[in-house]
Protein backbone atom coordinates (compact mmCIF):
# COMPACT_ATOMS: atom_id res chain seq x y z
CA UNK A 1 0.00 0.00 0.00
CA UNK A 2 2.80 2.38 0.90
CA UNK A 3 4.58 1.62 -2.35
CA UNK A 4 1.47 2.57 -4.31
CA UNK A 5 1.20 5.98 -2.64
CA UNK A 6 4.91 6.66 -3.18
CA UNK A 7 4.55 5.70 -6.84
CA UNK A 8 1.52 7.97 -7.22
CA UNK A 9 3.25 10.97 -5.65
CA UNK A 10 6.33 10.47 -7.84
CA UNK A 11 4.15 10.22 -10.94
CA UNK A 12 2.28 13.38 -9.94
CA UNK A 13 5.56 15.22 -9.40
CA UNK A 14 6.84 14.16 -12.82
CA UNK A 15 3.60 15.30 -14.46
CA UNK A 16 3.74 18.62 -12.59
CA UNK A 17 7.38 19.27 -13.52
CA UNK A 18 6.68 18.29 -17.12
CA UNK A 19 3.79 20.75 -17.22
CA UNK A 20 5.96 23.53 -15.76
CA UNK A 21 8.73 22.77 -18.26
CA UNK A 22 6.30 22.80 -21.19
CA UNK A 23 4.87 26.16 -20.08
CA UNK A 24 8.38 27.58 -19.64
CA UNK A 25 9.35 26.36 -23.11
CA UNK A 26 6.27 27.90 -24.68
CA UNK A 27 6.83 31.30 -23.09
CA UNK A 28 10.51 31.26 -24.08
CA UNK A 29 9.60 30.46 -27.69
CA UNK A 30 6.97 33.21 -27.67
CA UNK A 31 9.50 35.67 -26.22
CA UNK A 32 12.14 34.90 -28.85
CA UNK A 33 9.49 35.16 -31.56
CA UNK A 34 8.48 38.63 -30.32
CA UNK A 35 12.13 39.70 -30.20
CA UNK A 36 12.61 38.55 -33.79
CA UNK A 37 9.57 40.53 -34.92
CA UNK A 38 10.95 43.71 -33.34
Amino acid sequence: MLLVSVYQSVTLNILYIGELWATENRSMRWFSFCKMEM
